[in-house]
């Protein structure tokens, strides 16, 4: 989505955001997967979805939600790669973790889209008085 909101906001992306958007690196001519951890993914999708309307987003990453939401993909990857037979319970624990990051994550989203929202309709009326 952020590719064709740049091409109408005319934004252009850095040769490595293009890379991320894409999910593959070519280098030498080899094109290869490009794999960004899931949390690094979150902030890169927001930033660049941002970016792609021609803003800079804020996003609290600081925050207990997004610890969550990190601690959340180890969870998974403890349920779905069991290295004990007790690995695969799914943990009171691991529903609270998950819920918070998934409001976390929904706040997150929301602020990312309102904070777009917002530049575009203030660009749309700047760009209406020039006229």
């Amino acid at each position: 989505m952020a590719e064709e909101m740049a091409s109408v906001s005319k934004v252009q992306f850095e040769p490595e955001e293009a890379e991320i958007l894409a999910g593959v690196r070519i280098k030498n001519g080899i094109q290869r997967p490009k794999w960004l951890s899931p949390t690094d993914s979150v902030k890169e999708s927001f930033r660049l979805f941002g970016k792609s309307v021609g803003c800079t987003v804020a996003v609290d990453y600081g925050d207990a939600g997004f610890a969550a939401l990190a601690e959340v993909f180890k969870i998974r990857n403890r349920l779905m790669h069991p290295k004990m037979p007790f690995d695969v319970e799914v943990r009171e624990s691991d529903l609270q973790t998950a819920d918070k990051a998934i409001k976390w994550f929904n706040g997150a989203f929301v602020g990312v889209i309102d904070q777009s929202n917002a530049h575009v309709a203030k660009t749309v009326v700047n760009k209406g008085k020039r006229s």
